[in-house]
């Protein structure tokens, strides 16, 4: 009996942190990013700092946010990680200096939000990349993470929604 009540909290338990993964159509539109390559031990004080930086720059030049800031991976190993992060915006801007301006995904894309320490978020690109092969899909592109809560507040309270653009 103690088998079969450990097995259903266990299963329970597995099941309570589970993350949905749900398909959607990108926004599209353009993003201003800046791209970087740090150590690992430097990522979390660069995509702050950055973020700041670039909200900084689009307010003074009054140029319009368009959603949450994000981090796009381009390549990341145990040593190091090279990304873009930035913000979406409401028009394409050129000759931003020491800046790119990028598209985003307009066309299919699968998404799943994650509640909980960002050091942890690898669970919504696992989550995805599970439900990719599952059913089919082909990854197409470089995945996006979304930050949809203030960095001030408790790890536990992180929420991020993460995207890969699928066919």
């Amino acid at each position: 009996m103690k088998l079969i009540i450990g097995l259903a909290v266990a299963l329970l338990l597995s099941t309570a942190h589970a993350i949905e993964v749900s398909v959607d159509k990108g926004t599209g539109g353009y993003a201003v990013v800046k791209t970087l390559k740090v150590k690992i031990s430097a990522l979390e004080d660069s995509i702050k700092k950055s973020i700041t930086e670039i909200d900084t720059v689009l307010t003074k030049l009054k140029i319009t946010e368009k959603g949450a800031p994000f981090i796009r991976t381009l390549e990341a190993t145990q040593t190091s990680y090279h990304f873009q992060v930035g913000f979406p915006v409401k028009k394409k801007l050129k000759n931003l200096v020491g800046y790119d301006v990028i598209e985003m995904p307009k066309g299919p894309i699968a998404k799943a939000n994650y509640t909980g320490d960002l050091r942890e978020t690898y669970k919504a690109y696992d989550a995805i990349l599970a439900w990719a092969k599952k059913n089919k899909k082909t990854i197409n592109g470089k995945p996006i993470e979304f930050f949809l809560t203030e960095p001030t507040l408790p790890a536990s309270q992180q929420k991020v929604e993460v995207i890969y653009p699928i066919k």
